[in-house]
């Protein structure tokens, strides 16, 4: 059993990726790394830069026209919410 633990960390990865890429509008790089589930609420807009991790549990929620901007290499804890009502922006390296 011990030896198949990466194959599913690694498949569980590619299907949160996936899943997260099916909620936005704009494309998500493939450098993201998703290590668990990511829920996408309102509008879908949400950009990523290159390089971005996200843990398990985050909530983006986009409300109208606003949008979350999230620059290269930003690293998002476990259970983070962020909403959006007018336009959220997160620099390189956060």
């Amino acid at each position: 059993m011990r030896g198949t633990a990466p194959l599913l960390e690694g498949l569980t990865r590619i299907y949160a990726h996936a899943s997260l890429a099916a909620g936005l509008r704009e494309r998500l790089p493939a450098s993201v790394v998703v290590e668990g589930r990511v829920s996408v609420y309102g509008s879908g807009r949400v950009l990523f830069g290159e390089k971005v991790l996200l843990y398990s549990d985050v909530h983006l929620e986009t409300q109208g026209d606003a949008s979350i901007e999230l620059g290269q290499e930003v690293e998002i804890s476990r259970g983070t919410h962020i909403v959006a009502m007018a336009g959220i922006t997160i620099g390189y390296g956060s």
